[in-house]
């Protein structure tokens, strides 16, 4: 029986832990209360059975690597630590530990079904976990960041095995996004694995990119998610361009981000991680954009744009108003004239036309030439 036990807990079916009829042959001569812990691990075995196989199915298949992450987490660490401790039950016994075995080599079927009592619980977490993750058909039902977000609430559970569960996983899930946001952030590259489940999506109008706020977890601000957008079109644009080198920023750049994204810990705290994205998006301007857009040239046109339309130099709004006047003052004339005519159309006569307007400024911007002209002469 102990046989049988341990090997269905280890994910192989069973005759005795199947459901019997209590006149079956198979639970013969087995009392109540045995039946009773033969259930228990029945169902641990069913869980386990259940798990392994749907998280195997999701880590291979499903669209969102961060689902894939924490399904293969879920495989590689508490199905294996599962497996472990079934092995070391069997290898207590074998080795006759007074733990479990009593007098005459007698072990107890109670003490047996005891060692995994504790994971009953963290076992049927799992399991919801999993099938949040894919449907009862295997299809995918969830994205990366409904799932970080279910696992940042599941942290708060007053279990403190489901705790520390949630949190192991929390943790991988947290780290597969952050691999997703350092190859925007620091390369305007969208995600060759689950494009579909990051933030950032490709829209056909001029290759431009918009962001999807439900593919963001809870803890980025909508300032936050504004910025690495920013920051991602911006070195996309760069690259795209063909400038490599400024998209980059350099290896020591890049080094130094990565290191300051791979020191935030799990799980992420809001206000740490929009101060790191606030320092990438200050570097790319300090030397990436900087490198686009020169500060000579950036004030030279900012004083441009100050002498002229915010009346540094007056001469520009003054020959704009003297062509206005004259544009206007003839309007009214020829309008006051139709006005004896056509009483109706006179104020819509004074309408200024585009065409009008267009021609307005070029004569203002020759009447400045030909005084900049006229002044470099006489200075000479």
């Amino acid at each position: 029986m102990l046989h049988e036990i341990l090997l269905s807990l280890s994910g192989h079916p069973s005759p005795l832990l199947r459901t019997h009829s209590p006149e079956s042959d198979a639970v013969a001569g087995i009392t109540p209360p045995e039946r009773q812990l033969l259930a228990s691990a029945a169902h641990l075995s069913h869980v386990h059975a259940q798990i392994a196989a749907r998280a195997a199915q999701a880590a291979s298949a499903h669209p969102s690597a961060i689902c894939r992450a924490v399904a293969a987490a879920v495989q590689s660490r508490h199905l294996a630590a599962f497996q472990r401790k079934v092995l070391q039950v069997e290898e207590s016994i074998l080795t006759d530990d007074p733990d479990l075995v009593g007098a005459y080599g007698i072990v107890p079927l109670t003490a047996v079904v005891g060692e995994f009592q504790q994971w009953t619980r963290r076992m049927d977490w799992l399991w919801e976990t999993i099938r949040f993750i894919t449907d009862d058909d295997g299809a995918p039902s969830c994205h990366g960041a409904r799932l970080i977000d279910r696992l940042r609430a599941e942290v708060q559970s007053g279990y403190r095995d489901v705790a520390e569960t949630a949190l192991s996983l929390l943790a991988v899930a947290e780290t597969a996004w952050l691999k997703q946001v350092s190859a925007w952030v620091l390369y305007g590259r969208l995600p060759s694995l689950g494009a579909a489940d990051f933030f950032v999506q490709a829209t056909t109008a001029e290759e431009d990119f918009s962001c999807a706020p439900d593919r963001l977890p809870s803890f980025v601000t909508p300032a936050t998610a504004s910025s690495m957008l920013y920051i991602g079109k911006s070195l996309n644009r760069i690259r795209a361009v063909g400038d490599a080198s400024s998209s980059l920023g350099g290896l020591a750049h890049v080094s130094s981000k990565l290191q300051e994204l791979a020191s935030l810990q799990s799980p992420l705290n809001g206000a740490a991680f929009a101060r790191a994205m606030g320092s990438i998006r200050l570097s790319l301007s300090q030397h990436t954009l900087s490198r686009l857009l020169p500060l000579a040239k950036v004030v030279e046109t900012l004083q441009l744009l100050r002498d002229f339309f915010l009346l540094g130099r007056g001469e520009f709004a003054l020959a704009l108003i003297h062509e206005a006047d004259e544009k206007l003052q003839n309007r009214w004339r020829r309008a006051g004239n139709l006005a004896h005519e056509r009483d109706d159309d006179g104020l819509r006569n004074v309408a200024v036309r585009d065409g009008e307007l267009a021609s307005a400024l070029s004569r203002t911007w020759a009447a400045l030439a030909w005084s900049g002209r006229a002044a470099c002469c006489g200075c000479t």
